[in-house]
């Protein structure tokens, strides 16, 4: 792991990424923490749904929680799927919330990026700055 970080210091697309991650990491922790409220959320409902049906793997909220988590991130691994329709249509729209949830971040992360890019390409002085357009400003 130290190898890779020393090796961030000499690659100039490694340093741009780690900097775009400095940049949006308020981007980024914001979309750790609305993961986690609407898997939460996802989860007591898919609890309730599927509470009374025989032979269901939704015996808690955690371990639902973990399920519409894996399902927002579009990596859902079928270890237990919804059996009532109801919760195949909470299933359902747990995806599209997340794929949202995701897509959100993007265009703010990539700006960023386009940024950093950009003034590494024209130097780093004052006049670098200066040619830059004023919509890639970052907050």
């Amino acid at each position: 792991m130290a190898r890779l970080l020393k090796l961030c210091r000499h690659s100039r697309g490694l340093r741009l990424l780690s900097e775009t991650i400095m940049h949006s990491k308020s981007m980024l922790f914001q979309l750790v923490v609305l993961q986690l409220i609407f898997s939460i959320i996802f989860g007591s409902f898919i609890y309730y749904s599927e509470m009374d049906v025989p032979n269901s793997k939704f015996d808690s909220i955690p371990i639902s929680a973990y399920w519409a988590l894996f399902t927002m991130n579009t990596m859902g691994y079928a270890d237990f799927v919804p059996q009532t329709t109801f919760g195949r249509c909470l299933g359902a729209l747990c995806t599209i919330v997340g794929l949202f949830c995701i897509s959100f971040p993007v265009p703010v992360i990539v700006s960023h990026f386009a940024f950093l890019y950009k003034r590494d390409k024209c130097g780093r002085g004052v006049n670098a700055l200066l040619i830059l357009n004023d919509s890639y400003r970052i907050k």
